[in-house]
């Protein structure tokens, strides 16, 4: 990156830090940027951070992904079959409970529905 930049956006700072009791609607670079080289007049600055030079970043070691054995249509097909059967075996054996909870229902909604109402007596 060039250094005048930097040096342009440390003025600035310095500048806008300085006129903080100031209104001022812009910022204005009027002052003379300072190269990097050189040093602050007074001891004022010192506690401004400047970026005086660039440091990478480590570069880390990526994990490496080994390539497993493509599967095959047949692979495939027997992977289906597993599943398919697994599903049944499920189904058949909750079946029994689904259709007892089912009947269950059905014969207290039917019993709700035609319950007889006691009768009530004709007033005089």
């Amino acid at each position: 990156m060039d250094d005048t930049i930097i040096a342009r956006a440390d003025a600035l700072m310095q500048r806008r830090r300085h006129s903080a009791l100031e209104a001022e609607d812009l910022p204005v670079l009027t002052e003379v940027a300072l190269p990097a080289t050189a040093t602050p007049a007074s001891g004022e600055d010192d506690d401004i951070p400047t970026l005086t030079r660039a440091i990478e970043a480590p570069v880390t070691a990526r994990p490496s992904f080994e390539a497993g054995p493509v599967p095959t249509l047949v692979d495939i097909q027997a992977l289906g079959a597993q599943l398919a059967a697994r599903i049944e075996q499920q189904i058949v054996a909750q079946l029994p409970r689904l259709i007892d909870e089912a009947v269950a229902e059905a014969l207290a909604e039917h019993k709700s529905a035609f319950s007889p109402t006691p009768p009530t007596r004709p007033s005089s």
